[in-house]
């Protein structure tokens, strides 16, 4: 079993949320979509998608804008999974190498379909309890294993080298707007208790990265339908080039999601970024040739560890302040967009189990 500790962004790792104030709707402030979702069909555009396996009902239905493959409308549960991330910070995350490589093709489903052509091995999801207001948060396995992106998927419950991978729970805030759409705020921060995700490297169980979170804190504007966190975002897709978006560009609206969370040095050190072949420590250094130890690509044993008898120096503290540097401070954007989430992932029969 191949598998390493990751401490980043935020059920990808340590991470947490600060969130711009923008609906689920973009321009239009109705909490639809306006032209940035599917509902861009009108546009012409060959990029958006049509076909009936993209959507929870049809193109022009209930979440077709954020291309929701489940409707939570009316539902005492919204289930949802990140269909697009962004890293705005730190500086060595901001990159379209990292942005393109790394974290797009993880993160995407494979529907080729509907313009969707990834890995989806970082399944990312949230299950919102909106009779007690408290919400889920946690990894699933590979898509590959379940089936195709429209049937969901499950929460990864299980334990690797005495860490447990699962999907705590925590209270959010809400508030509602003129328009329906809801304000969200979560925080997850339980040490006996942090939430784990598991990022799959290929299409088995196991091999895979975990990213323990330090601290992570959501704050999401979600559509009135409860459906999309964010809108698909057709202007950045070439019929050119396939429907690829171009290097650095993301074909989702972000606005209305984002972290702001926290990463110590020591657990940077301990994320393994294959791509790179070296650790998330040595990529936010930005000094390679200072900070990776050529053996195994960690910031332990390099030259500047020896130099200096420890680890760089972050940017933020561990306790969430500005006055120490044993951390990294992480931030970006996220989209989500309604999910079938079908009970815990049973890894000996490797089946969701309700």
């Amino acid at each position: 079993m191949k598998h390493s500790f990751y401490g980043l962004l935020g059920s990808v790792g340590a991470a947490a949320l600060v969130i711009g104030s923008a609906a689920c709707g973009g321009g239009d402030g109705d909490g639809t979509g306006g032209t940035g979702g599917s509902g861009a069909t009108s546009s012409g555009n060959p990029c958006v998608p049509t076909e009936a396996s993209c959507f929870a009902a049809a193109p022009d239905g209930p979440g077709s804008e954020c291309l929701a493959l489940h409707d939570n409308t009316g539902a005492d549960e919204a289930t949802l999974r990140v269909r697009g991330l962004e890293t705005t910070g730190p500086a060595g995350l901001v990159t379209p190498f990292f942005q393109d490589s790394v974290l797009r093709p993880a993160i995407t489903i494979n529907q080729p379909e509907c313009n969707q052509s990834g890995e989806a091995r970082y399944n990312w999801m949230f299950a919102f309890d909106f009779v007690n207001n408290m919400v889920r948060s946690g990894g699933g396995p590979p898509q590959s294993i379940i089936g195709a992106p429209k049937d969901g998927s499950c929460f990864d419950d299980f334990v690797a080298s005495g860490v447990t991978v699962n999907a705590p729970s925590t209270p959010f805030t809400m508030s509602e707007n003129s328009d329906g759409t809801l304000d969200l705020n979560m925080v997850f921060d339980d040490p006996a208790n942090p939430a784990t995700i598991a990022i799959y490297i290929d299409d088995t169980l196991d091999n895979f990265a975990l990213l323990p979170t330090v601290r992570i804190e959501y704050n999401f504007t979600m559509s009135a339908d409860h459906n999309c966190v964010g809108v698909f975002d057709p202007s950045n897709l070439s019929p050119t080039s396939g429907c690829a978006p171009a290097s650095g560009e993301r074909p989702w609206d972000m606005t209305a999601g984002s972290f702001d969370g926290v990463i110590t040095v020591e657990q940077a050190d301990e994320v393994r970024i294959d791509t790179l072949d070296q650790s998330l420590c040595v990529l936010l250094s930005q000094d390679t040739a200072r900070w990776k130890n050529t053996a195994d690509g960690k910031c332990a044993g390099s030259p500047g560890f020896m130099t200096t008898g420890g680890l760089p120096q972050g940017d933020w503290c561990s306790d969430n302040t500005s006055s120490c540097t044993d951390s990294w401070r992480l931030t970006g954007n996220i989209a989500l967009a309604g999910f079938k989430i079908n009970g815990t992932f049973d890894r000996s029969n490797q089946m969701c189990v309700p």
